[in-house]
């Protein structure tokens, strides 16, 4: 009996659709002095290789001396009733992991105690506080004004951790699926973006459907009474470097699928990428076009599919 071929719709982490300049140019813009801090965004729909090109240029970024790359997905955070405080809370914990060795631990904390007591406001304002007693007692213990812990001076401080941190040239958060998430929870990612994380030495990558998170904004915002107007300019103002990937014609759909079962076929992972490679260097950056007769096409022809 003959074997079932199927694939995923995971994302890729092969370039099987000419996304290689399009991380070129995100990473060409990552060293760039003059855009520190930086927001990119990457538009496409649904399905459209967003969750494939951030794949790419995190392999690409592990190449880089002295680059932390960070993988967001706001969807997790979806039903917390504070996304902004939990998106910052993995930016953090995720610095105290990768620098064990720099001391982190009471700059990192204190910023945490922040994210603490902004998490405490939005559970008395939303009428869903649940926490323990006893952290309830230390959460409203009378502090000093010079030592009270909440989010006013966060930028400042956070700012200042990563100046601090000389092995650290760039922190690149990607997020990935924001037009996923419910309207409030896009606003929650951006306001802790804009807001607390945006400072020298951090960038972001947006991989996202540019009209959904639009009208995610508006719907947030609706109460105004401007939603539509004020969502393209608060999104204009957010990413200063949008770029959209192009939809992928029929003879490069054509080209994708003739690559995948190329693959079963390559006995030898050498001959694959040869012939990946070989697609990718074609002349017309616009489409993947195999050639008539492929550096790998020996295999390809003694190996009929089964």
């Amino acid at each position: 009996m003959s074997e079932l071929q199927l694939w995923d719709d995971n994302p890729t982490t092969v370039d099987l659709l000419g996304f290689t300049s399009i991380v070129d140019t995100v990473v060409a813009a990552l060293h760039s002095p003059s855009l520190d801090p930086v927001t990119i965004g990457i538009n496409a729909p649904w399905g459209g290789g967003k969750s494939t090109v951030l794949g790419l240029l995190h392999e690409a970024l592990d190449q880089e001396s002295g680059y932390r790359v960070i993988r967001l997905d706001p969807w997790e955070f979806d039903d917390q009733f504070d996304v902004r405080g939990a998106v910052i809370g993995e930016v953090l914990q995720d610095l105290l992991t990768a620098y064990p060795d720099e001391d982190l631990g009471d700059s990192v904390k204190g910023l945490l105690e922040r994210i603490s007591w902004s998490r405490v406001a939005a559970s008395v304002a939303r009428g869903r506080l649940v926490a323990q007693t006893e952290e309830l007692v230390k959460a409203f213990t009378p502090r000093s004004r010079e030592d009270a812990k909440s989010l006013a001076g966060f930028r400042s401080e956070f700012a200042k951790l990563l100046q601090d941190l000389a092995p650290l040239k760039r922190l690149v958060v990607l997020v990935d699926d924001l037009d996923r998430c419910l309207p409030d929870a896009v606003m929650a990612t951006l306001e802790a973006i804009k807001l607390f994380l945006s400072v020298k030495k951090v960038a972001f990558v947006l991989a996202a459907d540019q009209e959904m998170v639009r009208e995610s904004i508006a719907v947030s915002l609706d109460a105004t009474g401007r939603g539509e107007q004020f969502a393209l300019r608060y999104l204009e103002k957010i990413v200063q470097l949008p770029l959209s990937l192009p939809r992928i014609s029929t003879d490069e759909a054509g080209a994708f699928i003739a690559l995948l079962l190329s693959q079963r076929r390559c006995e030898q992972e050498d001959d694959y990428k040869q012939l990946v490679g070989h697609a990718q260097q074609r002349p017309s950056a616009s489409a993947l076009s195999l050639p008539n007769k492929p550096t790998a096409g020996s295999n390809l022809r003694r190996h009929p599919s089964a």
